[in-house]
């Protein structure tokens, strides 16, 4: 009987240990050759590995743009879109570790009881009646649950949950990546056309200048008619260029509006003036091209998705394997009938089980399969 017992619990424990080794992201991914430097870069120009660009906007030194975008940063609906699904995926994270830990519930009832009962074919016209004395019951207590995590599901479980967490927050840095550089992009074509229509309107005075010269001039008999015409000509077609700058302006003042959430109309008060381009420019970090590669937000999205489809693999393996339960329960119950002092007792149960899965329809070798897929 011995022999069978250590048997039994070397070949739990081995399974176990099967079950608890997770599939190593490793052994999918091929290998990834990075260069060390850039292809046209300068051996003089020192690369650095890592460079703080949280805030590469305020290399243009222009207040309006650190403006608009702290206001985007606060009000834009995608961008708060996804920091609540950012909340959701951490919320989830909680949900999947408290599987690992045991559950604890408070229990308690109470009633009141009596019976009446009445005997049929005695003596009388409706019987004998037979009233019981009044029972009161009350009991409460606790009850504890623990699933123990013999073969790594619920562990696995947490890792997927934490993986789709660390996903959803690329997910919201590459809305913001994208919001910002939209509100600058935007920004500063707005500030291009700007300048480009006041240089386009001290050219249209010029030519109107120059108009009214050859109309002097050809009332003087200098000129002749088609060089009124030409002049007329190149004036109109210089002043058709205007309304073409001013509807892209306003196109350019409806999407910054839409990106920070305002209408058109309180936008239009504060960018309509027109105003100089940034004198400055950001620098541009020397990165090396690894470095580059890790702070793209669509391949750090890519990098939480596979450890998210190893973690959902295992635990998608581990359900094949059985499930031990402990339980336990404790508390008080007291009765009193009739009025007499009630009989109060405390009761407490101790249990465990064991769950296989033998037949269930594929179910769990389609969920692998799917898993695996993902992966």
């Amino acid at each position: 009987m011995k022999a069978w017992h250590s048997i039994m619990v070397l070949s739990v424990a081995l399974m176990g240990l099967n079950g608890c080794t997770p599939t190593r992201v490793s052994d999918r991914m091929p290998p990834l050759i990075v260069p060390e430097r850039w292809q046209n870069a300068s051996d003089a120009e020192p690369a650095s590995t890592s460079k703080d660009l949280s805030q590469w906007w305020k290399g243009f030194g222009d207040p309006m743009l650190n403006d608009l975008i702290d206001h985007a940063l606060a009000t834009n609906h995608d961008l708060r879109l996804a920091k609540a699904r950012v909340r959701e995926a951490k919320a989830m994270v909680t949900v999947a570790e408290s599987a690992l830990y045991p559950s604890i519930d408070l229990f308690a009832s109470g009633g009141r009881d009596k019976r009446i009962d009445r005997v049929i074919g005695v003596p009388g016209p409706q019987g004998i009646q037979l009233i019981t004395p009044t029972a009161d019951v009350v009991s409460g207590g606790l009850a504890a649950r623990w699933e123990i995590d013999v073969f790594g599901s619920r562990h696995l479980e947490a890792e997927a949950a934490v993986a789709k967490s660390a996903g959803t927050g690329e997910t919201q840095r590459a809305v913001q990546v994208g919001l910002l550089a939209q509100v600058a992009t935007n920004y500063l074509e707005l500030r291009g056309v700007q300048q480009r229509t006041n240089i386009l309107l001290e050219n249209i005075e010029v030519q109107r200048e120059r108009l009214r010269a050859v109309q002097t001039f050809y009332k003087a008999g200098l000129v002749n008619d088609m060089d009124v015409a030409r002049q007329e000509t190149l004036l109109h077609s210089t002043e058709g260029t205007l309304p073409v700058l001013t509807s892209t302006a306003k196109n350019l003042i409806h999407r910054l509006s839409v990106l920070l959430g305002e209408t058109p109309a309180s936008l239009e008060e504060r960018l309509t003036h027109s105003m100089p381009l940034p004198a400055t420019l950001p620098t541009i970090p020397r990165l090396l091209p690894s470095s580059l590669l890790e702070q793209r937000p669509d391949l750090r999205l890519a990098q939480t998705e596979v450890n998210a489809a190893a973690a959902s693999l295992g635990a998608a393996r581990a359900d094949l394997y059985p499930k031990f339960v402990l339980s336990a329960s404790g508390g008080f119950g007291a009765l009193s009938v009739g009025g007499f002092p009630s009989l109060a007792e405390s009761v407490y149960a101790l249990g465990s089980g064991l769950t296989a899965p033998i037949f269930n329809a594929g179910r769990i070798k389609a969920h692998i399969t799917a898993a695996d897929a993902r992966l």
